[in-house]
Parts: C-alpha cells; sequence; structure tokens
C-alpha cells in the first residue's frame, strides 16, 4: 500500500496523513522535511526488511535497494545515508519522540536482518550489506541517547550490536 502510493500513508481524503510520508521526493527535497529525513528514510527501510522477510516477496528487497542508494523518477535516494543522520542533534531540534521513532525501526531492521540470516534466505554478504550504514546510524544514536538509562533503548542497542553483523 505504501509503495504502490509512492511511499506515502494516504488517508480518505486522499492525502498523505502528517507524518506518513517516506517519498524521496518529499525527503531529499523539501526543506520542510530535512529533520525528519533519516528518522523517515529508516522507518521505510526497516519496514521493507520485515515485508521481504515475511513475504519472501522480491518486490520488497528491490524496492529497499532502490531507496537505499538507487534512484527514484531521476532522484537519488541515498536513504542508506539519510538514516546515518536520524538524530538530530541541534539542542533547539532535539525531539525525543523522535528516539521513538528509530528505535523501535532499529529493533525491527536488526530483528529481521537477524532472521534472514539464520533461515539462509539472503547471502552473508547481502546482510553485511543491508546491516552496513544501519550500525552506523545506530552507534551515532547511542553516543547521543545511551546515557539517558531509557531501558528500552538500551535492549535495542544491546541487541543490535550483539548479533555480528
Amino acid at each position: 500500500y505504501i509503495v504502490r502510493n509512492g511511499f506515502q500513508l494516504i488517508d480518505k481524503s486522499g492525502k498523505h496523513t502528517r507524518w506518513g510520508v517516506w517519498s524521496p521526493t518529499e525527503l531529499n527535497t523539501e526543506y520542510s522535511w530535512a529533520d525528519e529525513r533519516g528518522v523517515n528514510s529508516l522507518q521505510i527501510l526497516s519496514y521493507l526488511v520485515s515485508a521481504y522477510r515475511m513475504t519472501r516477496n522480491v518486490t520488497y528487497l528491490e524496492t529497499w535497494q532502490m531507496l537505499y542508494n538507487g534512484s527514484y523518477h531521476g532522484l537519488a535516494t541515498g536513504y542508506g545515508r539519510n538514516m546515518i543522520n536520524q538524530k538530530v542533534t541541534f539542542p533547539l531540534d532535539d525531539n525525543y519522540s523522535d528516539d521513538e521513532l528509530a528505535f523501535l525501526p532499529y529493533f525491527t531492521y536488526f530483528y529481521n536482518l537477524k532472521g534472514l540470516a539464520q533461515e539462509n534466505i539472503l547471502p552473508d554478504w547481502r546482510i553485511s550489506e543491508m546491516a552496513q550504514d544501519v550500525k552506523i546510524s545506530l552507534e551515532r544514536a547511542w553516543r547521543v541517547v545511551g546515557g539517558e538509562g531509557s531501558s528500552l533503548w538500551t535492549t535495542v542497542y544491546f541487541y543490535a550490536t550483539g548479533l555480528g553483523f
């Protein structure tokens, strides 16, 4: 549904919801989405990894690849690079709800990569490729939020970093 609708969550009005935007057209070109660029990139990539694992539909894997470092309607996507900077660190822009919007997809992403590896669905080199930028992103976010003592963020961090990807 989200992929078919140009990476937007469309409500009954026919327009995208306030936060249901993962389209490269908006995230990578509109200034109003600059703060959400990283977290929304992380979200859609984690959703696609999860969808691929659940369905084995190669369209989700191909869409992940296109968003990760391909192009969409002639526009470079670069979502792998986008998600590295998901944690906004400028004090006036720091939003703690964004931590939740990021750490739950971190868990989803790593949980499904682990499943893909254990089930031998993808080769090891592919799993490593898919984990590369999200590991950097998680480490960067952890440097900022690790000292807060959140048991959930700590659990996600140690789960993800203990997988050995």
